[in-house]
């Protein structure tokens, strides 16, 4: 079986769809009953490993920098409940990466890297950043992406479907370039994407909570504040903002109460990621300081713990004091 290394940012089901041409197969079911046979062990059971960790041993990589540098995991489970230490890839979260395709609608390539890459190359391949959540210009060429709408198409080549691919409206894409905000949460969604773990929701909250506090914002509106969900509305594109995240709507946002960021999760842990990322992207200035908010919010909620156990403990009496205030009485 020819086992050809992943490309950078090569996205996991494209890995997946050229492993399966360049060796001939002619399914996905052969693919993988072939990838068990090679990779399966006689003391774990038929289907107990997932696509994602024969893809890791197809590649020569341990199942958790494969998921890192090719997979939408870190992106999705960027903020979670559900055991956020854990390592993204951890064989003891397998639930967590069953399905490999990407959480938004279609796929998404850019004709002008899908020369380059055929050029360079001699084949193209499908690219990570570009199906990221909010990502609808070319990174690297800053012109709008094309895209077809069945996922299936992953395991084809890029150049295979080119041809059929829409692209999406130039003056929507543009809209998105041009906004800082935009630019803003692409920056903080890329970081995540590379993170080891997530980080607990519960944690984020608390942060999110003292930074609305810090620069004099609410997270419900009123005459004397600004309000989040209002300022994220004034901030970014609104066609953007309703594809981000969809039914997006400050009438939305104070039904559901805290819904929004607080709200309902799936059974892993996961809430929409992509509300977390507005949130950030208008409460800081700038992705790094987001960032750096983010990646220290665990060690300020154990802070804020610690300092609160302090406040609330009684003082203790010292050793032999109840003896001697009996003696007294």
């Amino acid at each position: 079986m020819i086992r050809p290394s992943p490309l950078p940012e090569e996205l996991d089901p494209g890995y997946f769809g050229r492993v399966m041409h360049i060796n001939g197969f002619q399914s996905e079911k052969e693919t993988v009953d072939t990838m068990e046979k090679m990779f399966g062990s006689e003391s774990v059971q038929r289907r107990k490993r997932t696509r994602l960790e024969l893809l890791s041993s197809i590649a020569g990589q341990s199942v958790e920098a494969f998921t890192r540098a090719h997979s939408t995991i870190p992106l999705r489970r960027a903020i979670t409940t559900y055991l956020p230490d854990l390592p993204h890839g951890s064989p003891r979260f397998k639930a967590g990466f069953g399905h490999l395709e990407p959480e938004r609608s279609g796929a998404y390539l850019c004709p002008a890297c899908v020369s380059e890459d055929v050029m360079f190359h001699g084949f193209s391949y499908w690219r990570r950043d570009h199906q990221m959540l909010g990502q609808y210009s070319c990174p690297k060429h800053r012109t709008a992406l094309h895209y077809v709408r069945d996922k299936k198409d992953f395991l084809q080549f890029p150049s295979m479907i080119v041809e059929e691919s829409q692209a999406v409206p130039t003056a929507f894409a543009d809209e998105a370039l041009n906004n800082e905000f935009v630019t803003r949460f692409l920056d903080i969604a890329s970081e995540m994407s590379v993170r080891p773990a997530s980080v607990a929701s519960t944690h984020v909250n608390f942060m999110i909570d003292q930074r609305m506090v810090d620069i004099g914002m609410r997270s419900w509106p009123g005459e004397t504040a600004p309000c989040l969900i209002d300022v994220i509305q004034q901030s970014f594109p609104r066609n953007w903002l309703l594809m981000v995240s969809p039914g997006f709507s400050r009438e939305n946002f104070v039904q559901r109460q805290f819904e929004f960021l607080y709200g309902r999760h799936t059974r892993r842990g996961e809430r929409r990621i992509s509300n977390y990322i507005l949130a950030l992207a208008v409460l800081f200035d700038s992705s790094e300081e987001a960032l750096n908010a983010l990646f220290k919010a665990s060690e300020d909620f154990e802070k804020m713990k610690a300092a609160t156990r302090h406040h609330n403990a009684k003082p203790r009496k010292p050793l032999g004091a109840d003896r001697v205030d009996a003696e007294a009485a």
